[in-house]
């Protein structure tokens, strides 16, 4: 009997994008679910996959499939019913969700070369917490657990056992980590534990060949447990029976391109589907968390002393700076040589990269911002060039106003390159490493040489941005300096207080993990910040209860859901105009909605903002966007996708929509 089979091709929301074809007695056999195919389309041939087949001829004329282009499914059933939900949820195009997974697209099998297996360490000996949450967690069927533990508590260690339980049950485990650089260290203990053989690793980074050769892998169950980033949450594992999200809190886990999902709400979703475990862990729970098991919906655990016998949370010395126009303060030079003195290491810590930021005048107040984004620029010394950090435009540096034509621009802060610079210039004899996007990017394997270097004790000062903030173990290191403890607290965006607290309470976290003496120090010009304070009297609760009740009052997640509409355009004025007509739609929908007598509290809507953004030209595009909230999502992804089909959007215009959006500037 004759197969027909519908495919899916990729194009963006509100195209068509699912066609029917015919498949000869030739293919019949090979042609499954999940499979990539080869069609003719507009006379193109173009690769499309399989997501159903059936043996009802339609009614109208079909064209033959051109040929099957693989030998297994590339794709489960699973994870096309999760693509499904994660288009209805995000308002994304079916194809864009499914191909976005899939992001090898065309590309031949490759090796992934990973760490040979070490010899793992005699184990060591567990704490009772720790005995206790690995009991509670190996001890249930099922759930959602929140694994709340100080930096240095021995998380990896329940992880790994419950790793282990579910291997031991024969079923299989997804780990997530917020950042690529730190699967590298992962990697390691996972395979001294378990064997690389039984490990998988999917990241941005590799190429579409490598990420190709490890899908394969786990599709075939050569491996058991696929380690990797966000993307990572999409593993067509099989028999799935525990998925680990470390660092829970951190954005990064949160998509800021094409299809824009959160991996904790795509592994909730996984969690409810399959039936099986969710770890989720942290020293510092996102509010979204915080909220769940304070509610009592996840099971609290929590760790609250430091693994290794005899060591001992960081102290905490907040040091003001206002009026010292210098970049070390006395006392953390001084702090910084005891540290040398002592055969032991520090790590200084400034979110901020390059040599000087923020070029302006003192007599108008003009600040030299790129002329392609709405940002000021960044000297870098390494160059001799202000930088744009959005789009990489340079130009000579000069302190002539082109504003007003004074003479006497000044820049107003800096970055780890002078950081770095300093340090090397106050401590000629010690070794000084850094660690930032800007050395990465030149160089990919940066992040493992610099972090390994410095933990094996090569170099006595590192220097660096977030990226040394999380998930690193350096043993020697008995003194963290914070450069800058509350840049960015003045942030429009409403989780700017909740971002810096969990930066400063993580790198505070580096310090003093295999000793009993450490100490931090936050260098301010604010010494009564409380984020400051909460985190110097170890007040996380406190914060957490109190940010969780001002979101509350005023209507913000995790109490409510967000949509933002983001309009981009290189025409200003077209971009107002769209907006404005978004804006119209929505409010012309808001009146209708709000009239229905039958609709719930949870149902009802609000606008938050609309208008310019607040970096309002990025890459040569203006954007204005639209913000709404309301505590039902599906009452905004109907919003969404009935003013979308209503709205011609020009040819000059693109549309972002975000759900639960991270990023709101």
């Amino acid at each position: 009997m004759a197969k027909f089979v519908e495919v899916i091709i990729k194009v963006p929301l509100g195209v068509k994008d699912t066609f029917t074809y015919s498949v000869d007695s030739s293919d019949e056999d090979r042609v499954e679910v999940g499979k990539r195919v080869e069609i003719s389309l507009k006379n193109k041939k173009i690769v499309a996959i399989v997501i159903s087949i059936s043996d009802k001829e339609p009614e109208f004329q079909t064209k033959p499939i051109l040929r099957v282009l693989d030998t297994d499914p590339i794709v489960t059933n699973e994870l096309l019913s999760l693509s499904r939900w994660v288009s209805d949820y995000y308002v994304s195009s079916f194809s864009e969700v499914l191909y976005s997974i899939i992001s090898f697209k065309n590309a031949r099998l490759a090796k992934v070369y990973k760490t040979e297996d070490e010899k793992e360490d005699q184990p060591k000996e567990l704490t009772d917490e720790q005995k206790n949450a690995i009991n509670v967690i190996n001890g249930s069927d099922g759930g959602t657990f929140y694994l709340w533990g100080v930096t240095g508590s021995g998380k990896t260690e329940v992880y790994l056992s419950a790793i282990e339980d579910t291997l031991r049950k024969g079923k299989n485990a997804i780990y997530l980590l917020p950042e690529i650089g730190l699967t590298y260290q992962l990697i390691q203990y996972v395979s001294a534990r378990f064997g690389s053989n039984n490990i998988a690793v999917l990241h941005s980074s590799l190429t579409p060949s490598q990420r190709l050769g490890e899908w394969m892998r786990i599709i075939k169950g050569e491996a058991k447990i696929v380690i990797g980033a966000r993307s990572a949450i999409f593993a067509p594992i099989k028999n799935l029976g525990l998925i680990i999200i470390d660092e829970e809190h951190d954005s990064s886990y949160k998509s800021e391109s094409f299809v824009r999902y959160h991996a904790r709400t795509v592994a909730l979703k996984r969690v409810l589907d399959v039936k099986c475990k969710l770890v989720l862990g942290s020293a510092t729970p996102s509010l979204e968390s915080y909220k769940a098991f304070t509610e009592g919906g996840v099971k609290l655990l929590r760790l609250k002393n430091r693994a290794v016998q005899g060591s001992s949370m960081s102290d905490v010395e907040i040091v003001s700076t206002i009026g010292d126009n210098v970049v070390i303060s006395k006392k953390l030079k001084t702090s910084i040589q005891e540290t040398i003195d002592e055969g032991k290491q520090a790590i200084l810590f400034l979110n901020r990269r390059g040599f000087l930021y923020r070029l302006e005048c003192p007599e108008c107040g003009h600040i030299f911002t790129c002329s392609h984004c709405s940002v000021p620029f960044t000297y870098h010394k390494n160059g001799e060039n202000l930088v744009c950090h959005y789009c990489g435009k340079t130009m000579p540096i000069s302190n002539t106003c082109p504003n007003c034509g004074a003479k006497t621009a000044v820049f107003k802060s800096y970055g780890t390159e002078l950081v770095a610079l300093e340090v090397k210039t106050m401590f000629p004899l010690s070794k000084v490493l850094r660690l930032d996007r800007d050395i990465t990017v030149k160089d990919k394997k940066a992040f493992e040489t610099i972090s390994s270097s410095f933990r094996g004790g090569e170099a006595d000062i590192l220097v660096g941005t977030q990226m040394i903030a999380k998930g690193l173990n350096f043993p020697k290191v008995s003194l963290v300096g914070v450069i800058d403890s509350t840049s960015g607290a003045t942030s429009k965006d409403f989780r700017s207080d909740e971002r810096i607290f969990a930066l400063l309470e993580q790198v505070a976290g580096r310090g003093g993990r295999f000793m009993s003496k450490s100490k931090v120090i936050f260098q301010t010009d604010n010494v009564d910040s409380p984020l400051l304070l909460a985190v110097k009297n170890r007040d996380i609760d406190g914060f957490l209860q109190s940010t969780l009740e001002m979101r509350r009052l005023i209507g913000l997640p995790p109490f409510t859901h967000l949509l933002r509409l983001v309009v981009y355009s290189k025409d200003t004025n077209r971009c107002a105009s769209v907006n404005d007509e978004l804006k119209k739609r929505l409010f012309n929908l808001f009146q209708a909605v709000q009239k229905n007598k039958s609709i719930t509290e949870d149902q009802r809507i609000s606008l938050i903002a609309t208008g310019p953004c607040a970096l309002e030209k990025l890459l040569d595009e203006y954007r204005f966007h639209t913000i709404i909230s309301s505590k039902s999502p599906k009452v905004l992804s109907y919003l969404a996708r009935t003013v979308l089909s209503n709205v011609k959007i020009p040819s000059n215009v693109r549309l972002v929509v975000d759900m639960d959006p991270y990023d709101l500037l």
